[in-house]
């Protein structure tokens, strides 16, 4: 089975976002000061947002900003 340009696209976008994610992630676990808003936003888009068809880099990054501020309030 050969997979479409777009799917390969998809698929390279995903786990770009989800690299990201983790990196940020890593970070966060060796900073005794990072908030549980980032652990929680950085779960969201680890395990929602990677589920989202034609998701990209962008929207997992939107995806996180939006969750910190509603997170903050």
């Amino acid at each position: 089975m050969f997979l479409a340009m777009e799917d390969c696209e998809f698929l390279q976008a995903q786990i770009q976002g989800q690299a990201q994610v983790l990196a940020e992630e890593r970070v966060n676990q060796n900073n005794p000061n990072a908030t549980k808003c980032d652990q929680a936003c950085n779960n969201y888009v680890t395990r929602c947002l990677s589920l989202v068809p034609n998701a990209s880099a962008d929207l997992f990054e939107q995806g996180f900003d939006s969750c910190k501020s509603e997170c903050a309030s």
